[in-house]
């Protein structure tokens, strides 16, 4: 059983320049993005244990976005839209004021056999960029109080 997440920057290779001297040169794209992958079962308070699916790592997904003051829309992906990461019956897009913030899914079969993965393994992955652009809020945490009441 696993639940990891990262924070950190993507990648990829420049896009298209001009031509030029400085065609294909640096800086490449490295948006900020966050991803987070459960695997195994998930093992609740007051309840049995169970195979990971695409509703937690729907959970995770708002969950996080929640804590930074946004409300997402939830897409279901079909056909040619699903990454080919994911699995092609359990993938979704989430959008927040229209904006494409992450996916979240089921890994795709071919990717658990090809890294011996758990068979159900759930992945998460939202774009730091997309969602700074809309504002998120900062997270503010209040000190509990001295006295109940």
């Amino acid at each position: 059983d696993a639940a990891l997440f990262a924070v950190g920057r993507l990648f990829f290779p420049a896009q298209a320049a001009p031509a030029g001297p400085s065609e294909g040169s640096w800086p490449n794209h490295e948006p900020l993005a966050f991803a987070a992958i459960l695997a195994g079962e998930q093992h609740p308070w007051l309840a049995k244990a169970r195979p990971v699916d695409a509703w937690d790592a729907k959970g995770l997904a708002l969950g996080v976005l929640e804590r930074l003051g946004l409300r997402a829309e939830v897409r279901a992906l079909e056909g040619n839209a699903v990454p080919r990461h994911l699995h092609p019956r359990a993938a979704a897009e989430l959008h927040v004021d229209g904006a494409l913030v992450g996916t979240f899914g089921l890994l795709h079969p071919d990717l658990v056999v090809a890294f011996d993965l758990a068979k159900e393994t759930a992945v998460v992955c939202l774009d730091g960029e997309a969602i700074g652009r809309l504002g998120a809020k900062t997270p503010r945490h209040a000190p509990l109080p001295r006295f109940p009441g």
